[in-house]
Formats: structure tokens, sequence, C-alpha cells
């Protein structure tokens, strides 16, 4: 038996590293194989583990490889794919025979995976610094529109499935001009898409990915301060994700999202500054989880690790996967704890939340935050009958649950549903209503909304926060995308 591995773990130095240690395994591939992989096996099928390395492309490991290897730390080449429009249309086929005559076939709703790009085009400007997603290879590469519509209707048509999960890191923005727009036209309305986005979407491209079907997004959002945002590199504010939020559950687009923290240099008071506003923002979707920061292969973390004031070791779990030497692991493994810091799995090294009580007290908000919006979704809702606005408030933080707006306070409301700056609130009132008041009294005004939590101040915009009274419904986890396994008592294998 000739064994070839690939894929993530396999990444630079990873796949030499697991060449040079396994003698067991033949070959490595350590980066992109789609152009080498035909040519490989044809060769390994006609010379066994005899293939010279001569000729072969940059980043295939053979047995004659071993002798003269790097013995460590220094970086592997990789192939990269350059034209994705060259790749074939994935076929699913054996998948389906399978599934077909499986006993479990009618537990499963299958959804299909679909890649449009590879890299991040934001990465490539500023990489975010706990992302080791691309690996050594940033650069953004998309398919053309055009191919990336033909392979899903060739998909659609082959399977009679119209659900895709993309496998991309970050949509191309040049879509919102081409590819959405063909989407749109062409059965939108019978797609269901997920896409992981960047998080400062506008309201009206939030519009534009629902009607051509992405109505599952995954946006970076991370976080909803913006001091923490900026240690990210993020390049988006807090205020644009609290918009963010607002503008996909009043257009019914369903969200996932984490709030990560414990990110070198923050500051616990960040936390306990955001914690008395959470509670407005119960009736919008909440993150999935709250979980401390990682710091993986290929991060700025890993790669400039004593500008953060890091010390990386291998995650303690490696050493219980691998018996290798501790510098071994080093060149493998694709997790690392930081000395001083608790384990992001485990929690080893200290008690996670130690010493913090301001994210203590966020994290008690996401949780009360995560069961009142999905046992029954509280709800913030606004009309305007030209002369006031109506609110229902369910909110925990309610202070009524019914009530009216008028005068100064109205206006003040509608003009915050664009996030304008506080100190501008009596000019923006003056250009978009012709209401002239003073300062003081817009000022009085704000803070009547944010005493019933109608509005909130982020980044020193404010934001007003209802809904329209008649929102589409969110899709329901049965209407996921990248497909399902339902519940039921089916007798697992």
């Amino acid at each position: 038996m000739i064994t070839v591995l690939g894929g993530a773990n396999c990444e630079g130095v990873m796949g030499r590293t697991t060449h040079r240690s396994f003698p067991w395994v033949d070959y490595v591939v350590a980066g992109e194989a789609d152009g080498l992989v035909a040519g490989l096996f044809r060769r390994i099928l006609a010379e066994g583990r005899d293939v010279p390395p001569d000729g072969l492309p940059a980043g295939v490991y053979v047995p004659a490889h071993r002798d003269g290897s790097p013995k460590r730390g220094s970086e592997a080449p990789r192939p990269v794919l350059r034209d994705l429009d060259a790749l074939p249309v994935p076929d699913f086929d054996d998948y389906f025979q399978v599934l077909g005559r499986s006993r479990y076939a009618g537990a499963v709703r299958p959804g299909l995976p679909l890649e449009t790009s590879r890299g991040c085009w934001w990465g490539a400007v500023r990489h975010c610094t706990f992302c080791g997603l691309n690996g050594s290879t940033m650069t953004f590469r998309s398919k053309s529109p055009a191919r990336v519509h033909q392979e899903i209707r060739e998909l659609e048509e082959r399977y009679g499935i119209s659900r895709f999960e993309t496998v991309d890191n970050i949509l191309d923005m040049g879509y919102f001009q081409s590819l959405l727009p063909a989407l749109a036209a062409d059965g939108g309305e019978r797609r269901r898409i997920f896409y992981e986005v960047k998080a400062n979407l506008r309201r009206s491209q939030v519009e534009a990915l629902r009607r051509a079907g992405i109505r599952w997004l995954q946006p970076g959002i991370e976080s909803l301060h913006s001091a923490v945002l900026e240690l990210m590199d993020k390049g988006v504010q807090a205020w644009q994700n609290v918009q963010l939020l607002k503008a996909c559950r009043e257009l019914g687009v369903r969200l996932s999202w984490n709030y990560l923290w414990g990110f070198p240099g923050e500051e616990d008071a960040w936390y306990a500054e955001m914690a008395p506003w959470l509670p407005a923002l119960e009736h919008l979707q909440p993150p999935s989880g709250v979980t401390r920061v990682r710091f993986d292969r290929f991060s700025p973390y890993h790669q400039r690790p004593e500008t953060f004031g890091l010390a990386l070791r291998p995650a303690p779990a490696a050493s219980h996967v691998y018996p290798l030497p501790a510098e071994d692991l080093l060149d493998l493994t694709y997790y690392f704890a930081a000395a001083g810091r608790p384990d992001a799995f485990t929690g080893e090294g200290g008690e996670m939340m130690a010493g913090r009580p301001g994210i203590q007290a966020v994290q008690e908000r996401f949780e009360a935050w995560r069961v009142a919006f999905w046992t029954g979704p509280p709800v913030l809702t606004e009309e305007d009958d030209g002369a006031a606005l109506t609110f229902e408030d369910t909110r925990s933080c309610a202070v009524e649950r019914r009530f009216r707006l008028t005068g100064l306070e109205r206006a003040v409301y509608l003009a915050a549903q664009d996030a304008p700056l506080r100190e501008r609130l009596a000019s923006v009132l003056a250009e978009r209503q012709g209401l002239a008041a003073s300062s003081e009294e817009v000022a009085a005004a704000a803070t009547e909304l944010e005493r019933r939590f109608l509005a909130v101040t982020v980044d020193r915009r404010l934001l007003a926060l209802g809904l329209p009274d008649q929102c589409p419904e969110l899709p329901g986890l049965r209407d996921f995308p990248g497909g399902l396994v339902e519940e039921g008592p089916h007798q697992w294998a």
C-alpha cells in the first residue's frame, strides 16, 4: 500500500515535517494539489514509491526527499492554483449513490459544498491577528461570476438540490455587481446559500444577498467593542456590527457569529463598558458562543509572537497525539498555547476568566441573550404614522411594553436609524428634517431614548434599535444550506 497525505494539516512546513517524521507516509502534498494531483498519481501508479524528486512541483515530498530535507524551522514551498475557472465542476455522484442505498437516506437532508474563491482580499491588506485560515498564501482568487452561476445551475440540475454552503473565507465584493443580480434573476427565491462575509455590509448589500438566495451568513463580527476590533485588525467598528445585526434581523437573514475575547493587549474595562447595554440587543441574533481567542499557525500571533508579547508552545493536546519531540511539534501542530495564559481548548494554565469581572459580565449577558432569543424572541417593534412612533417592547430591559414617541424624541429616533455621530445630531435634524433644536435639547432627547434602551451610543454614534412590525421569519436549523441530519428515532450504525 502506498500512502499519500495532503490537506490543511500538511500546509507548508507541517507537510514537510509530517513527511520527515513518519517514514510510513510515502508522499505528502503541502499546498493546493488541484493542478498536480492527476499527474502525480499517474507517476505513482507507474513507479510506486520510487518517483524521483526531479521535475516534481514545489511542495510535493517523495521518499527520496527525506535524506536532504531541512531539519526544522524553515518555511516550505507550496503549490498554488491561480485560475479557479480551470477547476472541474465537482462530481458528487458517489456520495449520492451511497446515500441512496443507505437505510438512513430519509434522515439526511443534503446540501452541497460550493467554492467560489480562495484566499482573503481583506487579509491581503490587513491580516486579522488571530486568523490562520489561508496558510502561507493569502492572495485572493475568485471564480468568474459566469462560472459560478453555471456551476450552481449544473449542480442543481444534476442533483435536484438548491442548498449550497460556500467554503470561501470571504465573499468577493465584486459579486454584488455581477453574480448576485444574476442569481436573483434566476430563481433566487428557491435557493438557500451560506457565505462568510466581512461585517461592514450596508443594509442595501444585505438586501442584495437575500434576493440572490444568500440567507445565511457568517459575518466576522467577533466583538462589539471597537478597541478590541482594532487589536484584531478587523477593519470594522462596533457600531457597524450592531447595524449589521439589525439589518439581518429586519430582512430575515440568519447569522452564525462568534464572540472572541482574551486578545493580547485588551483591557477588562472595555468589557465592563459593554455589558450594561447588551440587553438592548435581545431582539437581535445573539452570538453562537463566547470563546477565548486561539493562537493558530500562520496567524500574525504565530508569525510575530514577540510583537504581541507572546511565548508560544504547541497546544498541550499535541503531545498526546504525536510521539515526537517538542521541537518537532513546533513545526507540526496548527494550534498553540501561550505561556502564562489558559489554553483556549482546555483552560489548562489557569481559570479562563479569573480576575476578569468585565468579561464575566459580558458572558452572563450573552447567555441570557441566547436563552431569550431562541426560546421565544423578544421584540422591539416600531410603527410610524407620520406624527408618532408606536413601540412594542418585550425585552427584559423594557421600561414600558407599549408606548409612543412624538416631537423631538421621535425626530431624534428617526435620525438615529442612520447611526449619526451624537455631536452632529442637531445638524442632521436641521439638514434632513428642517427641525431647529438646540444641542442641549437634542442631547436630552437622545438620553431619553437610551434610558428606554430604544437606542444605544456606540463609537459616539446613536443607533436606533427598533424593527418594523413585520420582519421575515429567520431560516430554521432545518434550512441550513449545508444540509443536516434530521432528528428522530434513527438507529445509527
